[in-house]
């Protein structure tokens, strides 16, 4: 946790789910997805990791989500989940 905020480290296959179960859930209740970002290791052999920021209003809370993946895998689409994203 940095700045009080809870950082996720999620594989490619449940992305979906975790930002499903971040939404839905009503404790946590992260309505808006505010930013993604792709960050570059090109020493790793998954040299890209997308940072994906969640904010609740309701809760003034941010969750961080980070995904690691490869130049060719394909992350999914999360814009049928948060409209932001498109």
């Amino acid at each position: 946790m940095v700045c009080s905020e809870l950082i996720l480290h999620v594989r490619i296959q449940y992305l979906v789910f975790v930002s499903l179960l971040l939404k839905n859930n009503t404790n946590l209740n992260m309505q808006q997805l505010v930013d993604i970002t792709v960050i570059d290791y090109p020493d790793r052999l998954q040299r890209f990791e997308v940072v994906y920021n969640f904010l609740s209003i309701m809760n003034n809370s941010r969750i961080r989500v980070k995904v690691k993946t490869d130049y060719y895998s394909l992350l999914p689409s999360l814009t049928f989940i948060y409209n932001s994203c498109g």
